[in-house]
């Protein structure tokens, strides 16, 4: 399978079966984006949604089919948060991977800031930069998420979700509140980072649900995650492999049991969403292999105008990169812009 944008087209496998997932990353190899089939002015809408489907992630392209529009606005430089720049220029160049991908010596800031296509490892540091992308450094904290399970082509919904609290708290690549960079739980217990999403309110068959995960910083080490089942008021541990399933009752068809089956004698819903693509891409970077196979041109997505139609979901919300140690509820204007020093490309503005 492939993985497009921002320059590269990567095919991957995961090392303990085979998986398929799209993911987009943007801006992360150099390009110039300027195409020709688009220029400043122009206003991207369903009618013509054509011209930009080489140009932008699969999911932008999806909503852009949808009904939502972009308008082309002219290239303007993409500055990252200065605490994540100045990490990057103080640790980058200590920063390595060894024979099997794993990041070497990493403390805060882009890992890999400049790539070279040619470098047999190109692909998983492009990975590893959107594991330590300059979005929600340290924390995030957004409430009452809305996402919306799809059916393939289609404009209409498999599934509504809304969860009640949405959040993470990273304890490597600190840039933002201390402790910086590093937070001592990242060497005493090994823990990356703790994320959870709880209570679900909507679907009404969920409501209460919640998922807990903490990621090992240490590369042979997987994921510890737990559901909350409010039926029973218990905490149950799921493998990290059930994670990259689809969320759905055990035994009922919904996919690889991340429901007990004494929480789900009443659901009749499915879905295609899965913990792992949380974010686009939220598997562990180290169980996968990656390979670059070819380089194309994107247009980045920059901050949306307005919130979307209600029509128009996404499928994960991106909380706003965090400034000045803030981030408040920002599900209606998410930054989705990878950023990267030195990149100049014709940005779009979804409104």
């Amino acid at each position: 399978m492939t993985l497009q944008s921002g320059g590269a087209k990567l095919s991957r496998r995961m090392k303990y079966r085979s998986v398929l997932l799209m993911i987009a990353f943007a801006a992360m190899l150099p390009c110039a984006a300027r195409a020709a089939s688009v220029k400043p002015g122009d206003l991207i809408s369903p009618e013509n949604a054509s011209a930009v489907a080489d140009l932008v992630s699969p999911g932008n392209f999806y909503l852009v089919k949808q009904g939502m529009r972009i308008k082309i606005v002219p290239t303007e430089r993409l500055e990252w948060p200065p605490p994540y720049k100045a990490a990057t220029e103080k640790y980058a160049s200590q920063v390595g991977l060894n024979d099997k991908g794993e990041l070497q010596n990493y403390v805060a800031g882009q890992p890999f800031p400049l790539l070279d296509p040619n470098d047999p490892q190109v692909a998983t540091k492009v990975m590893w930069n959107f594991s330590f992308r300059p979005q929600y450094t340290d924390d995030a904290d957004v409430r009452d998420v809305e996402i919306v399970s799809s059916g393939a082509g289609g404009a209409d919904s498999v599934e509504h979700f809304t969860i009640g609290h949405f959040a993470f708290y990273n304890n490597m690549g600190r840039t933002e509140v201390n402790p910086i960079p590093t937070d001592p739980e990242a060497a005493g217990a090994g823990i990356r980072y703790r994320f959870g999403a709880f209570p679900f309110l909507e679907p009404e068959d969920l409501r209460g649900f919640g998922i807990i995960r903490i990621r090992s910083r240490k590369p042979g080490v997987d994921d510890d995650a737990w559901y909350y089942n409010p039926t029973s008021r218990k905490l149950r541990a799921v493998t990290a492999q059930s994670l990259s399933d689809a969320m759905g009752p055990v035994g009922m068809g919904g996919g690889g049991g991340m429901i007990p089956s004494a929480f789900t004698k009443s659901v009749t819903y499915a879905n295609n969403l899965d913990p792992d693509s949380y974010f686009g891409f939220a598997a562990k970077i180290e169980n996968y292999d990656y390979n670059c196979s070819a380089s194309s041109r994107c247009l980045p997505l920059s901050m949306p105008r307005t919130r979307p139609p209600s029509h128009v979901r996404s499928t994960t919300t991106e909380p706003c990169a965090p400034r000045h140690g803030r981030c408040g509820n920002c599900t209606s204007s998410r930054r989705l812009q990878s950023r990267s020093p030195g990149i100049r490309s014709s940005a779009i503005r979804a409104f």
